[in-house]
């Protein structure tokens, strides 16, 4: 009996293991597609050729297409509960909240400082800042192109921001609870 118990046990700290195997390498993936295409507007401007920017990002494709097959061949083996929860307990762990979501606007930098939410962005027509408290705080600008924008946040529980730009496409910060 106590024989079995030792086999069950290794089998779940081996699952757990790959699993957690398989959710870094994909979050690792996920971020360097995205953080590549972000940046790739930067690279050209600080003298990196369009060669070497396509090379870095086959480079990565290949890897993650390689991850895939090995994902793949573990998932064969491995129930899909276990990795599962280890892939949902890692990016939970991973994901510290530092990134947007955007259609066109960036959002270069977001945090309260002094009781003020700060926002820098591209250039924006019109900056939100969003809260519990109502009515929402908003700072807006009609025709000029804003790139940072303050707002007070005392007594506001949590805030986050979107930026709206001249073609009226949004991005949307996490929110930064106080």
């Amino acid at each position: 009996m106590r024989k079995i118990r030792l086999q069950q046990d290794k089998k779940v700290i081996n699952a757990v293991c790959i699993g957690s195997l398989c959710s870094a390498a994909y979050l690792a993936a996920y971020f360097a597609r995205n953080i590549l295409g972000a940046v790739t507007p930067q690279m050209i401007e600080a003298g990196y050729s369009a060669e070497y920017i396509g090379r870095a990002s086959s480079l990565y494709f290949i890897t993650y297409a390689v991850g895939q097959l090995i994902n793949g061949a573990v998932g064969e083996h491995v129930k899909a509960r276990y990795m599962i929860c280890a892939g949902l307990l890692l990016a939970g762990v991973f994901n510290p909240g530092a990134f947007y979501s955007s259609c066109g606007p960036e959002i270069y930098n977001f945090y309260v400082e002094d009781g003020k939410a700060v926002v820098e962005c591209s250039p924006a027509v019109r900056i939100r800042f969003h809260s519990d408290m109502h009515p929402t705080g908003m700072r807006v600008s009609e025709g000029a192109s804003l790139t940072r924008a303050e707002f007070p946040v005392d007594g506001w529980a949590y805030v986050r921001a979107v930026v709206i730009d001249k073609d009226g496409k949004y991005a949307w910060s996490n929110p930064i609870f106080m």
